[in-house]
């Protein structure tokens, strides 16, 4: 076999200098560029996987911790809310200008860069001796972590197949799941034993490690390293940012906020997993502790299945959308019409404490539903341009803004129900004051619902590619016609 010069040099380890990739791909991968492209699109999407894994921790982590930052920072619910509210509020307005960055300045410089930033935000957090200085590091850390799911996503599309997409983000939310595992059972035990701080330390250095990796390894297409572009690719040569001219910004921001298939992304994603995101991230493990009288790690053990009903959920959910079904809207109307169930039984058995046994099966469900999330972005990203995939799928990622507003507003509430009790210097509130948050956590579940139904079917296709509607399939009777044509 004969290769071309560039590719000998690739393979060599030879490189021009400056920015060429070429350089670190290794000779073991394989001879012929068609062939490198398997093994080097695992490696690349591994690393985005791995700083998407620390977006999830420092979701959910402080809440796992909620009564020891209230002690420490002598501060009552309400402030807690506030600060564990920065970092979603910080991740929902940054969405948009997300999108932008993973279009225009490419997804290996804005994961790394985010990655870096969440990574010295977690230092501060940690050694912040007051309340002030904590919510700086969370602010580091919402500002960081904010651009790395969109520009994964980005990425992702240029090394893999528009067949693997909804199966692949699904994977990516599977990996980002472990994150929120960690941020669970495992924080907690470690928490107790080197305390809070010292976790929050260790995970700010372990970030700025994945931080040069993503730099110094990640590409944001097969072409940066010379190599011919994945047939079927979800984002084709011709859209990568190196090889077309980018409409304005505002225009693309136009272009994206006008689609009624992204608004309609929008409000699914933001009311099933923004209620769930609002409950588990800070409130879930005060509500067990204090209504069940659970010790913490067990406590911690519930959100521990829920993720696991995610991890289970987010890939096969994109399994069955992108090779079974051929179809978005269904699935995701399946998962968001369980999320309404799970709050309804929250709040409506035993007046809102279904008995023990049933918490274990109700919070993986809960964690089960969230896999809808990974086909509304999917469906947003397919009914839009490809070159503005970026900015679509960070609009619609509405989850966040969710939480934000929920988490503050949910301690607000719990505040005026207080009694004065307190317990190790956090407060602890009555069961009554539960009963006052649950109904509203269930109603942004039911705006998601809503959002659900409006969801156009995409049938799994890009909206540049055509597709049809059901009526066109049930008059030919033959669903070839919106099925697409997969790679041999």
């Amino acid at each position: 076999m004969v290769l071309d010069s560039r590719s000998s040099q690739q393979l060599s380890g030879e490189t021009s200098g400056g920015d060429e990739p070429g350089k670190w791909v290794p000779a073991s991968v394989g001879v012929a560029p068609g062939n490198r492209l398997g093994p080097l699109r695992w490696w690349i999407w591994s690393l985005l996987a791995a700083a998407y894994l620390f977006v999830m921790f420092h979701r959910y982590a402080p809440g796992v911790v909620a009564d020891r930052l209230m002690a420490d920072f002598a501060v009552g619910g309400a402030a807690i809310g506030i600060l564990t509210a920065i970092y979603p509020f910080v991740y929902a307005v940054m969405q948009v200008p997300a999108g932008a960055l993973a279009d225009g300045f490419g997804a290996r410089k804005t994961v790394a860069m985010g990655t870096a930033l969440a990574g010295i935000g977690s230092l501060v957090f940690g050694i912040a001796p007051v309340l002030e200085m904590a919510y700086l590091g969370r602010l580091f850390v919402g500002l960081g972590v904010s651009v790395i799911f969109v520009a994964a996503l980005k990425c992702q599309a240029s090394w893999f197949r528009a067949s693997e997409f909804g199966t692949m983000s699904g994977f990516l939310i599977l990996v980002g799941s472990l994150g929120s595992v960690s941020a669970t059972t495992p924080m907690a035990l470690v928490a107790q034993s080197l305390g809070w701080r010292a976790s929050f330390t260790i995970v700010g250095a372990a970030s700025c490690i994945v931080a040069v990796a993503v730099w110094r390894w990640v590409r944001d297409h097969p072409s940066e390293l010379g190599l011919p572009s994945l047939p079927g690719a979800a984002v084709a040569p011709s859209t990568n940012r190196s090889a077309s001219k980018k409409p304005p910004l505002l225009s693309s921001v136009w272009s994206v906020l006008g689609n009624p298939q992204t608004r309609a992304g929008f409000l699914a994603h933001f009311g099933i997993l923004g209620s769930y995101q609002a409950f588990a991230g800070l409130w879930a493990v005060p509500y067990l502790m204090h209504v069940y009288g659970m010790e913490r790690s067990e406590a911690a053990n519930h959100l521990l299945v829920a993720t696991l009903g995610m991890i289970v959920s987010a890939p096969l959910a994109g399994l069955v959308s992108d090779r079974l079904l051929e179809r978005r809207k269904m699935p995701i109307m399946a998962l968001a019409m369980l999320a309404c169930c799970c709050w309804l039984t929250l709040n409506l058995w035993n007046g809102g404490q279904p008995p023990a046994w049933a918490l274990y099966p109700l919070f993986a469900t809960f964690g089960f539903s969230c896999g809808a999330v990974t086909l509304v972005l999917a469906a947003v990203k397919e009914a839009n341009p490809p070159e503005l995939s970026g900015l679509a799928m960070g609009t619609a990622n509405g989850a966040f803004l969710g939480a934000t507003l929920l988490q503050p507003a949910l301690g607000y509430l719990l505040d005026r129900q207080w009694q004065g009790a307190m317990l190790d210097g956090a407060r602890v509130y009555p069961f009554a004051a539960y009963q006052g948050v649950l109904p509203v956590l269930a109603g942004f579940a039911f705006l998601g619902l809503l959002g659900s139904s409006l969801i156009k079917e995409t049938y799994c296709r890009n909206a540049a590619e055509g597709y049809a509607s059901r009526a066109d399939v049930d008059a030919v009777g033959d669903a070839s016609m919106v099925t697409r044509s997969r790679p041999s």
